[in-house]
């Protein structure tokens, strides 16, 4: 299985020295469990980024051998947060995202609830929990 990204020259340096962002490895995984439930065996998960601005010779593929626990765990995560979700009702209740766990990333700035300096947390997440004490809709 091969997810393929087209990246800019800065993401695709820091993929080759750092390797893949968790969310891209839990996404590889997702994608093996999802063949793996169409009945084939996947063995390895792969990421084929492109460079957006080069030649095909700059291409870098990531790979590690597919790992269901990975997908499984994602799944359980999800299924908890719509639970809580569910059971704290925050569309109804907007004070209620406070206590929907997230944890401020780099990848703040490519969500859509991010809302830099927001003290709403029913507007907009403000990308930097340091000042809100626990969550935003960003989880």
């Amino acid at each position: 299985m091969i997810d393929h990204k087209v990246v800019g020259d800065s993401a695709l340096r820091k993929y080759k020295a750092e390797g893949v962002r968790e969310q891209y490895r839990v996404q590889a995984n997702l994608y093996g469990l999802g063949f793996e439930r169409l009945g084939f065996f996947p063995q390895t998960v792969a990421l084929a980024f492109y460079p957006r601005g080069g030649m095909l010779g700059g291409m870098w593929v990531w790979s590690e051998p597919y790992d269901r626990q990975v997908a499984l765990n994602a799944l359980k995560r999800l299924g908890s947060v719509r639970d809580a979700l569910v059971a704290l009702d925050p569309e109804s209740r907007p004070q209620m995202w406070a206590h929907i766990p997230a944890a401020a990333t780099s990848a703040c700035r490519f969500c859509p609830w991010w809302r830099p300096a927001s003290t709403d947390l029913s507007v907009g997440c403000p990308g930097d929990l340091t000042n809100t004490t626990q969550a935003t809709k960003a989880a």
